[in-house]
């Protein structure tokens, strides 16, 4: 097994991964719901009109694309910063900011557009690129995903070169962090104004003001005069232009994102999305569409088990699972099914899917064919010496996960395998997952852009809980390093079966009903098409 430092390092995200099994990559970290919710007077329908787009945000909370801890204002990055790519409908890197890029082993090179202007006017230029790559991995939003990036150089006027712990293929889809312009991160910008104000009487920043970078994004953050909460300007002079029809969006302050469509509902607030890792889905008076995302749900095997030890049970197992019914009838129908450990909408995944598509393999047969061909007078599938009965534990609190691990209990049932399901509360699932104090278990981790895999790999990934030894595991980095093609570690994990891939999660998002062509939102840009929008 290669033990990488990449894959050391993750074994450090423990908790925060673990968490996904509880909530996906959407969370409601930091968001302030102490406060009793301040939910201003409805709005009169009439009032809503052309150009009066209303947008949720927390006051309480950052706007700075590297402090911001909550979803509603962390969605709203990719309105007010670019990056060198983003992800397209098929969650493939696209080029935003930069020109063209290379790899080469663990070097990539990135080469970036001469042309992009921030919102104050001045070039961004490689240094600016640098800068905020440094501000990037120290953030807690996009740390993670550049993990197994060593380091950054600029090797001349407008190619950087970044440098790999291990090989990756798809590293490039990594680089969707904000770029800003050099020394206005918001500590620096802090530092300047008081420096400035120790020097003058007058006061510098409007205390009201949030202090944030400068960016090249689609939209400036700006204050009106004796208003508590920012307005987003259009930036028509962004690199290629951006002439939307809405050139003005009013931030809101939502103080209890629980309260989020109620606000929608009554006209506070023109747009809103949830990531549905509560569990719930909750109708609202709007009008609704999915967005992507890249949250993997997978029932998780502990192979200190004897039987589950066994590939060839793990194989009958997955085999064995119906994943519509976990789709239609656990998640009500707001996820994709899955058959492989990658997102089925990203292209790779899709053209194997595409080219090896056939059934799953009859369970019982699988069963059959490894010597569990007996059923004792308790009704359960043994080999003469090893039963099939096994205790499967989910979050008590996530309706969503809870559901799915009875519908594939009462599927295994059918084969007199026995599932007793335990759902604990959150804080002790996430304890027996972490010791190990299951046979199976429904988790979900938001996998990173370059759907990295190395989370389940190795003993130390942060979700490898039972998962030993594992066949797939050194495929995969044989993949990675390019020794053998995706089609034979795809093999590789089909025999292994280390863990059940199940669903990719989608959330909603919602809009008033008057709000038009705000529908087509995909992976990391709830906005990705706002220039279309209109009432």
């Amino acid at each position: 097994m290669k033990n990488t430092p990449f894959v050391r390092g993750l074994s450090l995200l423990l908790v925060f991964v673990l968490l996904f099994a509880v909530s996906g990559c959407g969370t409601n970290d930091g968001e302030d719901t102490s406060e009793t919710s301040q939910t201003e007077p409805a709005i009169d329908p009439a009032q809503i009109r052309y150009n009066d787009l209303r947008l949720p945000y927390s006051r309480s909370d950052s706007l700075d694309p590297f402090l911001a801890k909550s979803t509603l204002n962390r969605q709203l990055t990719p309105l007010l910063y670019d990056s060198l790519f983003v992800q397209d409908e098929n969650f493939e890197a696209r080029p935003l900011l930069a020109k063209e890029y290379s790899t080469d082993g663990l070097a990539l090179r990135v080469s970036v557009n001469s042309d992009v202007h921030f919102t104050d006017g001045t070039v961004m230029t490689t240094a600016d690129v640098l800068y905020s790559f440094g501000l990037a991995k120290e953030s807690d939003a996009f740390k993670a995903r550049l993990d197994n990036f060593d380091q950054a150089t600029v090797t001349s006027s407008n190619l950087l070169l970044f440098t790999l712990s291990s090989p990756d293929p798809y590293a490039v889809a990594c680089l969707d962090f904000p770029i800003v312009k050099i020394g206005t991160s918001s500590e620096d910008r802090k530092k300047a104004a008081e420096e400035a104000r120790a020097d003058s009487d007058e006061e510098v920043v409007k205390t009201t003001d949030q202090v944030l970078p400068t960016g090249s994004g689609r939209y400036t953050l700006k204050y009106e005069e004796n208003e508590n909460d920012p307005i987003l300007v259009a930036f028509n002079d962004r690199y290629r232009g951006f002439f939307p029809a809405m050139t003005t969006i009013h931030l809101v302050n939502m103080n209890d994102a629980s309260a989020l469509f109620y606000s929608l509902e009554i006209g506070n607030i023109s747009f809103a999305f949830d990531d549905l890792s509560s569990g719930k889905y909750t109708r609202v008076n709007a009008s609704i569409s999915e967005y992507p995302m890249n949250n993997l749900v997978y029932m998780g095997i502990n192979q200190d088990d004897p039987a589950l030890a066994r590939s060839d049970v793990r194989q009958a197992l997955s085999a064995a699972v119906d994943r519509e019914n976990v789709l239609n009838i656990a998640f009500q129908g707001h996820a994709t099914v899955t058959n492989t450990p990658f997102n089925p909408m990203w292209t790779q995944a899709a053209n194997y899917e595409a080219s090896h598509a056939k059934g799953q393999p009859d369970a019982l047969k699988l069963l059959e064919s490894c010597g569990f061909d007996q059923v004792n007078s308790y009704g359960i599938r043994n080999n003469g010496s090893v039963s099939l009965s096994f205790n499967m534990v989910v979050n008590a609190d996530n309706d969503f996960k809870k559901m799915a691990a009875q519908q594939i209990a009462r599927k295994l049932a059918a084969l007199d395998i026995k599932i007793n399901v335990e759902a604990l509360p959150e804080d002790e699932f996430l304890d027996a997952v972490a010791l190990g104090k299951f046979d199976l278990y429904i988790g979900e981790i938001c996998l990173t852009p370059n759907m990295h895999l190395d989370a389940f790999f190795g003993g130390y990934g942060a979700v490898a809980h039972g998962i030993w030894n594992s066949s797939a595991g050194d495929a995969y980095y044989r993949f990675l390093s390019g020794e053998i093609s995706f089609d034979a570690f795809m093999e590789a994990f089909t025999q292994d079966a280390p863990f059940v891939p199940l669903c990719y999660r989608k959330g909603i998002v919602a809009c008033v009903k008057e709000l038009e062509d705000a529908q087509n939102a995909f992976v990391g840009d709830l906005f990705a098409d706002i220039e279309q929008w209109h009432f």
